[in-house]
């Protein structure tokens, strides 16, 4: 987990999953929706982890910015922001969105892309077996980690 042994994780999605790992790791977790947080929480993040497109969201090409400024405003210095991206989500438009998602995050002060980790969704694989060829379908998961790139004050 990318934060140091008593950090914090930011989850914007409350899963339970990260949850457990969290914690197993010794890390303080908190669930927040940023859609109805008035303060920030007590403890700044060391590691802020959304799924996009955000669940619900229809317009989130548009929610972009407000997403990233939002999950920026409660980062510690040196925070990060994980991205996990969805392979299966539809999309209205023929071009890739991982541009406007990145082009989001550096308007609102995360200009570093630290690292791309691909994986193989095991699940999907399971789920995806091929009745005719009994080969799986591979579903592959991206996560964007994305941070300042630099120190930087954080106001508590």
């Amino acid at each position: 987990m990318a934060t140091a042994a008593s950090g914090t994780v930011i989850d914007l999605d409350e899963d339970p999953t990260l949850r457990a790992a969290a914690l197993a790791l010794g890390r303080s977790y908190l669930a927040v929706d940023l859609t109805t947080i008035d303060t920030p929480p007590d403890r700044p993040a060391d590691l802020v982890v959304l799924r996009w497109p955000r669940p619900g969201d229809h317009s989130w090409l548009s929610t972009a910015g407000e997403v990233f400024a939002g999950a920026e405003g409660i980062l510690a210095q040196m925070g990060r922001v994980a991205v996990l991206l969805d392979p299966t989500a539809a999309l209205e438009f023929g071009i890739t969105w991982t541009g406007t998602l990145l082009a989001a995050a550096t308007t609102v002060g995360l200009p570093v892309l630290q690292d791309v980790v691909c994986m193989h969704d095991l699940e999907s694989e399971a789920v995806g077996q091929s009745e005719a060829s009994g080969s799986a379908t591979l579903r592959h998961r991206v996560i964007l980690l994305l941070g300042t790139g630099r120190a930087r004050h954080v106001a508590h």
